[in-house]
């Protein structure tokens, strides 16, 4: 009977053997340290059917004695691979690991040695009974090992992975009992419990869905760290880029104002063309973002599409005046000024591929058509932009909204930016539309784009587009940016509105606690001393101040709103804004 169940145990190893190893699995020291176990696992079971037929014949003791031994050096191989294995998946330090490894080895050589030297009686009765210094040696290491594995994988909970821990707790659990049962009375099961042990770990831990699963999440994990890297990455950029530029962009057109020398205000003209370049490609990195992180910020409101290209073409005229090249557009008679919805997301997806088409057109024609067709309360625009360029290679039309480089030279040394047209593409698919391109390399490129608008009523437009006053209205500013200062200063102006300024926070809080009133605060948040968000939190500890407050930032990213609105600002207005911007907030704030 004895003969059957070891040859079984040694079947079911083989069997474990061989379903690891058809399984694919990574080049991991904790897997190849699981693998030594089961080998060594099949090594105790042949010595263990060994000594049975030793036992069960008439033979020296002392080769008898020789065969046990080994087997218990058998029992402290394992014990020693099983505690590296648990190490291993705590600790992924892999010079420590490595420190393990050799330490581990150091105590199975000199508890080989101690076994092999100390004395051994071998008793028999109905079955073996094995005593004498050597099995003691065995008891009080074994323990020693177990102890220190509970206190390791209880210590290293939070770094094992929490499913990983529960089953190394119940792998000690049984190898406790089973230890302290064998050392009282001898039932000659360790093998099999080392067996089972061994099969459980296969079926939780080394499962290969399991640590499928595992490796997904941890690819997971690290993707949303890379996520939160990368927005804070483009808040800090966005917050360092557009700061500057916007008071470059003030002051030059303040420094426009004076009588200057047309050569002078040509030079400050291109200074301002390349910061509004600098701007865009911000804005189109920010806009990405916000669609990949699928925070769409709609604004719709009334517009004329006519307003929207004049002033698009009047702000880039430098830019869309290219020597050799003829620009050229047109909005059909038919399309309804009364359009209702986002504007500026046309415009940006207008101002990209005009970008795209001037960049790589050298001579020819480039032309913006906007027809429209009208169904019950919707519009579908249909813009056509079309131009002379180089072209796009056929193998490539599916490439270029993928926000990659392409190679598409003629002469084989420009690459194409996808930046803008990625953009583009994801803001025509935010508003509902369609954008197809079709292309001969080395003559030209069309793009269709179809925006379906709704429709608003005339009446309503009237009435929305007079003129607001804000009399009597009290604005405290709060900014470091004395630059910023006046140019707020003159924005306000023309609504009559009463405005007080300073520059640091406390001096905000101050104003506030000796009893000024205000209707509206406009807040900078990076500032010195103390930044806005904790300059409003130290104002709301007054319990009398009930100051609407807009977060004035530079941080343009798309979870930045509900950030400092979650921070317990009313509003929320990204720098550069428009003029436009801030009479919407005004109107919505201290509006009557």
């Amino acid at each position: 009977m004895n003969t059957i169940y070891i040859i079984t145990g040694i079947m079911f190893t083989l069997l474990l053997i061989l379903v690891f190893k058809i399984k694919k699995q990574n080049n991991l020291l904790s897997n190849n340290t699981y693998f030594i176990l089961t080998l060594s696992l099949l090594v105790g079971y042949i010595l263990e059917l060994v000594m049975y037929f030793l036992s069960t014949t008439a033979i020296n003791n002392i080769i008898l004695e020789i065969y046990t031994k080994l087997y218990l050096i058998f029992i402290i191989c394992w014990s020693s691979i099983f505690s590296v294995y648990t190490f291993l998946l705590s600790k992924k330090d892999d010079e420590y690991n490595k420190k393990i490894m050799i330490l581990y080895a150091l105590l199975t050589v000199t508890s080989s040695v101690a076994i092999i030297m100390l004395p051994l009686n071998i008793t028999y009765t109905n079955r073996i009974i094995l005593t004498g210094n050597a099995i003691n040696f065995l008891k009080i290491l074994i323990t020693c090992m177990l102890s220190i594995l509970y206190i390791r994988t209880v210590l290293s909970n939070k770094i094992i992975n929490t499913i990983k821990a529960n089953y190394i707790y119940v792998a000690l659990i049984i190898l406790t009992i089973v230890s302290f049962l064998e050392i009282k009375y001898q039932l000659n099961i360790v093998t099999t419990i080392l067996l089972f042990v061994t099969y459980l770990i296969f079926l939780t831990i080394e499962n290969p869905a399991l640590k499928e699963y595992e490796i997904i999440n941890n690819l997971r994990l690290r993707a949303l760290k890379a996520n939160t890297n990368k927005t804070n990455f483009l808040s800090n950029m966005s917050h360092e880029l557009r700061t500057p530029l916007t008071s470059i962009i003030s002051s030059i057109d303040e420094i426009k104002s004076y009588n200057l020398p047309q050569e002078i205000k040509d030079n400050l003209n291109d200074i301002i063309d390349s910061s509004n370049s600098l701007l865009d490609i911000v804005g189109n990195v920010i806009e990405i973002n916000k669609i990949e992180n699928k925070v769409y910020d709609l604004k719709e409101k009334n517009y004329d599409i006519r307003d929207v290209v004049e002033k698009l073409i009047k702000l880039n005229t430098k830019k869309y005046s290219k020597e050799n090249v003829v620009f050229k557009y047109s909005v059909s008679d038919n399309t309804p000024s009364n359009l209702f919805g986002d504007k500026t997301k046309i415009k940006e997806i207008i101002n990209n591929i005009l970008d795209n088409s001037f960049k790589y057109t050298n001579k020819g024609s480039i032309s913006l058509t906007i027809n429209s067709v009208l169904d019950n309360d919707i519009c579908n625009l249909i813009i056509e932009i079309k131009d002379t360029g180089i072209g796009i290679k056929s193998e490539d039309l599916n490439k270029i909204f993928n926000g990659n480089d392409i190679d598409n030279d003629i002469n084989g040394n420009v690459n194409r930016d996808g930046l803008g047209l990625l953009v583009s593409k994801d803001l025509v698919n935010l508003l509902n539309g369609t954008i197809i391109v079709s292309s001969y390399y080395g003559s030209g490129s069309v793009f269709t784009i179809n925006i379906p608008q709704k429709l608003k009523n005339e009446l309503e437009i009237v009435e929305q587009t007079n003129t607001t006053k804000f009399n009597n209205k009290k604005v405290l500013l709060v900014d470091d940016d004395r630059l910023n200062n006046r140019i707020l200063k003159r924005l306000l102006k023309i609504y009559n509105i009463e405005l007080d300024t300073c520059e640091r926070g406390i001096e905000c809080i101050d104003k506030i606690n000796n009893g000024e009133q205000y209707d509206l605060i406009l807040m900078d948040i990076m500032m010195p001393d103390i930044n806005g968000v904790d300059t409003l939190k130290k104002l709301k500890s007054n319990k009398h101040f009930n100051t609407k407050v807009i977060a004035l930032t530079a941080d343009a990213l798309s979870t930045s709103r509900n950030k400092y609105l979650k921070a317990g600002f009313t509003d929320y207005l990204a720098k550069p804004f428009k003029k436009e911007e801030l009479e919407e907030k005004l109107k919505n704030l201290l509006g009557e």
